[in-house]
């Protein structure tokens, strides 16, 4: 069953579409990326799957139905929204920002181990991965059914990236949540989703199994090259 789908989202603000006939269709488990360079209209297509913006044309739907029309609406249906910016509570400890996001604290430690000698400190004293490792956190251990994420790794080590993308990968597959994430690091991104959405200048410019996009990298430079 399609769980998250959107049929020719065109997007944008006060009536102009910065993104065009957007369409994507996402099944449990799976993990598609959208890529594209900066500007290209990522931010607007994930914040109108997330319900922050009403499409300007088109529809997009949850679990075979009109999805509900706000974010608030939708986290109640499933969804989860991490956006680019940390949502973190920089003067709560971790712990305490792993509560106040009513957060499985036992099962938080399980998947991120590294945040155990952290709790007592104030997030806002915590490293930049670390404080994504909270914020991922917190939306795992809630048992959203859809997953967005913009930019998860922006700013980030190599290394903490494949952490935070590992997690995100264990969970599609062991709990079966679809998962739209923008991202940046394009190689590490196509060696853990299944599918893969390039836009350029607010349209679709590549599709296809992210297998098959890996060999295909003069392509995505192309799109972002020419953007």
């Amino acid at each position: 069953m399609t769980i998250l789908k959107a049929d020719a989202v065109s997007a944008g603000y006060h009536d102009h579409p910065v993104v065009h006939e957007f369409t994507l269709s996402v099944e449990p488990g799976q993990m598609t990326a959208i890529l594209g360079p900066n500007g290209a209209g990522k931010t607007t297509t994930l914040l109108t799957l997330a319900g922050v913006l009403k499409p300007l044309a088109g529809s997009v739907q949850m679990y075979g139905k009109t999805a509900p029309k706000s974010l608030h609406a939708r986290a109640r249906e499933g969804l989860a929204f991490i956006s680019e910016t940390r949502s973190v509570f920089m003067e709560l400890t971790t712990l305490e920002n792993l509560k106040v996001g009513q957060c499985d604290v036992a099962r938080a430690l399980d998947i991120f181990p590294e945040l155990r000698p952290l709790m007592s400190k104030p997030a806002g004293l915590l490293s930049g991965g670390e404080q994504q490792m909270v914020t991922l956190v917190r939306a795992l251990t809630r048992n959203p059914k859809i997953l967005l994420i913009d930019e998860l790794s922006l700013g980030l080590a190599p290394k903490v990236v494949e952490r935070l993308l590992d997690e995100v990968r264990r969970a599609a597959d062991e709990s079966k949540i679809a998962v739209v994430l923008v991202e940046q690091h394009i190689n590490q991104a196509l060696s853990r989703v299944d599918e893969a959405v390039v836009l350029r200048r607010g349209r679709v410019s590549l599709r296809g199994q992210a297998s098959e996009l890996r060999n295909q990298k003069g392509r995505i430079q192309a799109a972002y090259l020419s953007h």
